[in-house]
């Protein structure tokens, strides 16, 4: 992640969409953090907050108010949610700047979870994917879309593509099977349903765990070593398609390592892979933990 522009890498696309929240009124902004956050502050303090401005725009500002540790939180699921916490682990950022809009996350394999409302409790998504109809892939995405929404969440972390490389696997019901075709099809009309399926309401796709996440066993100590070739046609080929197919929002990187080198960190799969072969354009956001620095030591 060190390597590259935090500025460019996140395209203000999440900014823009939990800035573009705030302005709906399903959105109870009484109870928000960022409301919250701007007690005592006026427009003029914090011009993003300036809704007859584009989403665009008032992201821009944002944005350009953040030093550099500041943007750095929008790529960790917990900073993220939390704008005033400085300490995560053994990983400390500064607050961020006053106004600024939570990044609400609802994690979301086969349901709009980690939310006060009730939600709707889908199949599990292998099931989904055993099914091979991507219409009612995408009519699912859609109403998790809708509930997320109305939870006042700007994100779902869902779909979740890992292989079921063993059938012994725990969180096997939580992704979309072995077969990185169909996989990778099933999960790119999820996102389309999630993204495009409810215009009025915006809410992003977060495709993970980027990547090579194969078991749940001490998976923030192991590494899943494996060579290019397998890398491409198995676990990747499933990103490839959903990547290509629908463009998600943002991708998740994984808690493992992937040939020694943390996910969360590995030049190899996120620069090098994501982002220049697969050509996602999007913010890779940490899972909940998974933050050990910012770039290879």
């Amino acid at each position: 992640m060190g390597r590259q522009s935090v500025s460019k890498r996140l395209k203000y696309i999440s900014i823009a969409a939990a800035l573009a929240a705030l302005t709906v009124p399903a959105i109870s902004l009484s109870s928000s953090p960022a409301t919250a956050a701007a007690a005592g502050s006026t427009v003029s303090d914090c011009p993003w907050m300036n809704t007859s401005q584009s989403a665009d725009v008032r992201a821009h500002e944002l944005m350009s108010a953040m030093t550099l540790q500041q943007k750095m939180r929008w790529l960790d699921e917990q900073a993220a949610n939390n704008p005033g916490q400085t300490t995560f682990g053994t990983v400390t950022y500064p607050a961020q700047v006053p106004c600024t809009p939570t990044m609400a996350y609802a994690d979301g394999p086969w349901e709009v979870t980690g939310v006060s409302g009730i939600t709707t409790g889908f199949p599990v998504p292998v099931d989904e994917t055993a099914s091979w109809d991507t219409a009612e892939s995408y009519l699912k995405g859609q109403a998790m879309g809708d509930e997320a929404f109305q939870e006042d969440r700007t994100g779902i972390l869902a779909p979740g593509i890992d292989l079921a490389r063993t059938p012994y696997g725990g969180r096997n019901a939580e992704f979309m099977g072995e077969d990185p075709l169909l996989a990778g099809t099933m999960a790119a009309q999820d996102i389309k349903g999630i993204q495009q399926g409810n215009p009025t309401e915006p809410v992003e796709a977060v495709l993970k765990h980027f990547i090579e996440n194969d078991q749940e066993l001490d998976r923030q100590l192991s590494s899943s070593n494996v060579d290019d070739r397998t890398l491409h046609e198995e676990e990747g080929r499933a990103f490839e398609i959903a990547i290509t197919q629908s463009q998600p929002a943002g991708v998740m990187c994984s808690y493992n390592q992937v040939n020694g080198v943390y996910a969360c960190q590995n030049p190899n799969t996120l620069t090098d892979y994501l982002k220049n072969q697969l050509g996602f354009r999007g913010f890779v956001v940490s899972d909940f933990g998974a933050v050990h620095s910012t770039a290879r030591r």
